[in-house]
């Protein structure tokens, strides 16, 4: 059905693989909320006829789902809109918002559903199974293996790592849908107390599933908006890049900064080239081709300075804060000292932090007026 409509929207135009990337991912994600919205009708039918809160619960799982995709649909679409006067690295985080706005509505529906299951299970309900909710219920485990086979096929075949995700959370829900099933039909041949108990506890397991799939989704969000660490891989393939040219001798300070919507900014100080400009020129070149990331890059000249009696005075100084990079860079009459700082997880960041520019700046004024320290901290 997918490849159908693909077909029939480009038949009279060419696409690029990027915008036919981009097709897929919305003719998928369209199809996924109009099947999620359908199962939720069906099985909210299914459960409010045979009295299940587990149904009920799997429910609205699926309109989380279908709230889901369209918010991040919502979000990709803002995100293509590029840079502006007011936004100059563009829209992309706008896609990290609206996925946090949902995530935090997929916990409060899982919330709300916890609530109803301990009601079912403290105060138990009779089951009405009957052949129509069946038949829902088969229904519903078939079309959640069918989006699951779309939304892997053309996840793979694309490199689309939304449809990877997707394609997983299907199986997820298929399977949960199997064990609601079963577990209503065992409910339904037992007593009141013990039927309405193990439905009410099948609803509580699919709850806790939404709030975990709402969990997961809000630390990975907050994670990225806090600035997370760029998968090494690319980081090691950019890094080989610069470290491929002759004249370089360090490079300092590389960093990727993420603006969304594969909006990558790099940044980088290259120590002592004999060739900069050219050098610049085609790193930026090269980068840009293979990734269509923009890069900064800033020539640094070091210059000689008392590098050991200052490593030893920050050692002796400084307890429990580790080194782990100084150099020197001449600017006009002063001697800017770059100086990289490790030290561990603590409340009192700002506490630590105050202390170590304090000790440092008097470190390098004793040694020489003319030091001047520049401190970029990590936290080991």
């Amino acid at each position: 059905m997918i490849e159908r409509i693909i077909k029939f929207v480009t038949r009279k135009k060419n696409y690029s693989d990027r915008r036919l990337k981009g097709l897929y991912s919305n003719v998928c994600g369209i199809v996924g909320i109009i099947l999620n919205i359908f199962l939720f009708i069906i099985k909210l039918i299914a459960g409010l006829l045979t009295n299940s809160i587990s149904i009920i619960s799997d429910a609205f799982n699926n309109i989380s789902d279908a709230i889901t995709v369209f918010v991040n649909m919502f979000g990709v679409f803002v995100s293509k809109f590029g840079a502006g006067e007011h936004h100059p690295f563009g829209h992309g985080r706008m896609e990290w918002l609206t996925g946090l706005i949902t995530s935090i509505l997929v916990i409060i529906t899982g919330v709300t559903l916890v609530k109803e299951s301990f009601k079912s299970i403290i105060y138990p309900e009779t089951i009405n199974f009957n052949v129509a909710v069946l038949i829902i219920l088969i229904i519903s485990i078939l079309l959640k293996l069918y989006m699951y086979k779309y939304n892997k096929k053309i996840g793979d075949k694309y490199n689309l790592i939304s449809l990877k995700a997707t394609a997983q959370d299907c199986i997820g829900d298929s399977i949960s849908t199997m064990v609601i099933l079963i577990s209503t039909i065992f409910s339904s041949l037992m007593t009141t107390q013990i039927g309405g108990r193990i439905n009410g506890i099948c609803g509580l397991i699919v709850s806790l599933l939404i709030i975990k799939t709402g969990y997961d989704t809000l630390k990975e969000i907050t994670d990225r908006i806090l600035g997370k660490k760029v998968n090494k891989e690319i980081y090691d393939e950019i890094l080989n890049i610069f470290k491929g040219f002759d004249g370089i001798t360090a490079i300092k300070d590389l960093m990727i900064h993420d603006y969304g919507y594969n909006n990558l900014i790099i940044t980088a100080k290259i120590i002592e080239n004999k060739n900069l400009e050219s050098t610049v020129e085609e790193i930026t070149y090269q980068i840009y081709q293979k990734y269509g990331y923009k890069v900064i890059i800033e020539e640094c000249k070091t210059t000689e300075f008392e590098k050991e009696k200052i490593k030893d005075l920050i050692s002796e100084q400084l307890y429990n804060i580790d080194l782990e990079d100084i150099y020197a860079v001449q600017s006009l009459d002063n001697i800017d000292i770059y100086i990289t700082l490790k030290y561990k997880s603590n409340w009192r960041v700002e506490d630590i932090q105050e202390f170590c520019i304090e000790k440092t700046t008097e470190i390098l004024k004793n040694i020489n007026n003319k030091y001047r320290p520049i401190i970029n901290f990590k936290i080991l």
